[in-house]
């Protein structure tokens, strides 16, 4: 399995994760559209393997994307993933929980976005990025993060229809036999040795120590839609919302 399948098996995982997940980024690249016609520079942070960058950059074809993600596994299928489209495609390493990520912006950019990722942080970690994120944003340029936040009202209708979802979501996938986000990475580890991914164990390895580092399984992450959106309040965004919301899953946005 080469690095083509790879990334197409983490599509129809991350799919099976989320129930509208390509009407999300749809909707998500609608209001930047909208916001600022033909953008010149995206920032995608957390890009992991380049699915949101690869709809930026087929979207807006004047565009350059940034993708910064902090796993080097990821980020080489990034390079597969966003090749064809050359010097518009820039990919950085750089840890988001660290204020230096901000060097590997090299120009104002329009957007920043992020897609599935800053659940991983803390909420003290997420606070500090989106006081970042207010730094590298001029004002009136845009941010939008499409996430799922699990802080529903315990035994709450939300969280009961979150759920539900969940559980057909989960044995829909099953019975096509498309796999879960660890079976994923099992099958992304046997890819070792394909063309293009002879050096995984050694990037696996690191990227093992990097987030042993960042202690990433003991520490709580418990934000919430309100508290990400107080956040960007505190942090200066002049206005901040939710775009669109699917049970627990929302698109969050803050215009510097």
């Amino acid at each position: 399995m080469g690095p083509e399948d790879v990334i197409a098996l983490w599509e129809r995982q991350q799919d099976s994760y989320v129930t509208h997940r390509r009407l999300r980024f749809e909707t998500a690249m609608l209001a930047l559209e909208a916001w600022r016609p033909g953008p010149e520079l995206i920032v995608d942070i957390g890009s992991g393997p380049g699915s949101f960058s690869r709809l930026l950059l087929q979207r807006f074809p004047s565009a350059r994307v940034i993708a910064i993600d902090h796993d080097p596994s990821l980020l080489r299928l990034a390079e597969h993933n966003l090749a064809e489209f050359g010097s518009r495609a820039v990919i950085a390493d750089a840890d988001l929980t660290d204020p230096s990520w901000m060097r590997a912006v090299d120009a104002d950019p329009d957007a920043i976005v992020s897609s599935t990722a800053l659940h991983w942080l803390t909420t003290g970690q997420l606070m500090g990025l989106l006081e970042q994120l207010a730094q590298v944003l001029p004002a009136g340029r845009l941010f939008l993060n499409l996430d799922h936040y699990s802080q529903l009202a315990p035994g709450s209708l939300p969280e009961a229809a979150a759920i539900a979802d969940a559980t057909r979501r989960r044995a829909a996938a099953d019975a096509a036999g498309v796999p879960d986000w660890e079976s994923w990475w099992e099958a992304f580890a046997d890819a070792a040795g394909a063309p293009g991914l002879e050096d995984l164990p050694e990037l696996l390895a690191e990227r093992d120590r990097r987030f042993r580092a960042l202690g990433r399984e003991e520490e709580a992450r418990d934000a919430s839609p309100v508290l990400h959106l107080e956040g960007l309040r505190t942090a200066g965004f002049a206005e901040a919302g939710t775009l669109w919301q699917h049970l627990d899953d929302y698109i969050v946005y803050g215009v510097r």
